[in-house]
């Protein structure tokens, strides 16, 4: 079995075999090595070109040059092309930073050195247009050395990164030249860390493993109001997202829920309450990400626009325009279709929610009849607010869909939860919660898929009461109405 070597030990090896080349020959060959070193791949006249342009002066002869190419520092990769150790490269590379090569050749050599190798590389680019990877590897080798192009190097890298999530299986051996090439270029680059981060990320994804969405955080504010309205307290929070890169430049905003236990239905004493709401029940809910605000008509484009997996999807069905508008007439159907041309996609187990993930993720820790407190009024949801809930005055209605957060976040840092639009689940409808499941997950019943399935949080056009944190309704799984629309879920064991 073989051990790997520790890195100590593997630049010590690195340095001897400088040391043997340069005292088999003589001194100014590691003046030719060291300036050799930048390139990824050598050629003779590579070599030549550059020992002509930097080192005629310092003694240099042509032979070396072929000393070089065949010597331990070099190993052949193709016709007339060799390759140093990443090892080797970097340990003379090291020496332009140290006090001999400085004094003899400033501090700027190797900077001069990746402009010539890029402009050399821009000229076989013209003339070798065959060899795009070899030729890009070597364009990027020169350009982390220089400033004004560290940048652009490392945002093509991201770029090429990226663009093998499209590749499926088939970018496994272009991601491992890639992080080959992230490693060699670590010293130089300012993006190293998030470089080899997506590189691992893409690697995991290639695999058929799931990456890790990567965790932002933003701020937002949550007010709570008494009987009569009014705001009584304001608080300031913040909370986690990833985002989720659509087609069309459009993104969609996945907020982390944090798991927890809570008590689903309404007591019997809550105001305008159904028995359907009932029993009160301890639920538990493993951690997941919801969508920040129902999916609206531009992020619907984007996912239609994908490959269809069970059904067809209207591009524009809804009733009311506008791509920040939530997305409604989507039948049951439609919405579980947008959720696996997401999951084809993204490799993420995008769903709908189960009827438990939704009044948890809803609630955010209050018992009482609305996130925000004991009522509902204008200024705080898109509702038909003419008719009141508690002993807060009439507002006045929209008559429409609203553009997603145009209202409150709750304290978990979703939006719309009341009113806009109803929100589909997963669920069967069932007439109680007598039997229902405790651990979070959709309750449902075999071999029915036409019963009637869950709706949550209540739309533009309905009473107050209707949009209450408990309160259940349901309609068949093919019907499209301009008050229905979805947001979606994923597991957090994806982070």
């Amino acid at each position: 079995m073989n051990t790997p070597l520790s890195d100590e030990l593997t630049q010590e090896i690195a340095q001897q075999q400088i040391n043997r080349f340069v005292g088999r020959f003589e001194p100014s060959y590691e003046y030719l090595a060291a300036h050799c070193a930048l390139p990824l791949v050598l050629t003779p006249e590579l070599v030549n070109y550059i020992r002509v342009q930097f080192l005629l002066n310092e003694e240099v002869p042509w032979i070396a040059e072929a000393d070089l190419l065949l010597s331990d520092l070099c190993r052949p990769v193709g016709y007339e092309l060799y390759a140093m150790t990443p090892v080797v490269r970097s340990n003379l590379l090291a020496k332009f930073t140290q006090q001999p090569f400085q004094q003899k050749f400033g501090a700027n050599r190797l900077k001069s050195i990746a402009q010539l190798l890029l402009d050399y590389v821009t000229y076989l680019m013209r003339t070798h247009p065959h060899k795009p990877d070899q030729l890009q590897a070597q364009q990027w080798a020169a350009m982390v050395y220089l400033d004004e192009q560290r940048t652009q190097a490392e945002e093509e890298i991201r770029n090429a990164l990226q663009a093998l999530v499209e590749g499926g299986k088939n970018g496994q051996a272009e991601l491992a030249r890639l992080q080959r090439l992230i490693t060699e270029f670590q010293p130089q680059l300012s993006q190293y860390d998030s470089l080899r981060e997506l590189a691992e990320e893409v690697g995991r994804l290639l695999k058929g493993e799931i990456p890790p969405p990567r965790p932002m955080v933003f701020e937002y504010q949550t007010p709570t109001v008494n009987r009569r309205g009014e705001i009584i307290k304001t608080e300031t929070k913040t909370a986690q997202y990833f985002s989720e890169h659509l087609p069309n430049n459009v993104t969609l905003e996945m907020v982390s829920i944090p798991g927890g236990q809570f008590f689903m239905g309404s007591p019997k004493n809550e105001a305008q309450s159904y028995d359907d709401e009932r029993p009160q029940h301890e639920v538990t809910v493993p951690p997941f990400f919801m969508g920040k605000y129902p999916i609206t008509q531009a992020q619907w484009r984007a996912v239609a626009a994908l490959p269809q997996v069970n059904r067809e999807l209207k591009p524009d069905p809804s009733n009311f325009k506008g791509d920040n508008l939530p997305v409604e007439q989507i039948s049951w159907y439609e919405a579980v279709e947008f959720c696996d041309r997401l999951k084809a996609h993204t490799k993420k187990d995008y769903r709908l929610p189960s009827e438990a993930e939704w009044e948890y993720a809803c609630r955010a820790g209050t018992t009482t009849p609305f996130h925000f407190g004991e009522t509902i009024t204008s200024d705080l949801a898109n509702y038909s607010a003419e008719t009141t809930y508690g002993d807060e005055p009439k507002g006045k209605s929209v008559g429409q869909t609203s553009p997603v957060g145009s209202y409150v976040a709750n304290a978990f840092g979703l939006y719309d939860m009341h009113g806009n639009v109803w929100e589909w689940c997963y669920d069967h409808w069932h007439e109680n919660y007598k039997g229902a499941p405790n651990n979070g997950s959709a309750w449902l019943t075999k071999n029915n898929d036409n019963q009637s399935r869950l709706l949550r949080g209540g739309s533009w056009r309905n009473y107050p009461w209707l949009c209450r944190s408990a309160f259940r309704d349901s309609y068949d799984p093919d019907d499209r109405i301009n008050f229905i629309g979805f947001r979606v879920v994923v597991s957090a064991a994806r982070t």
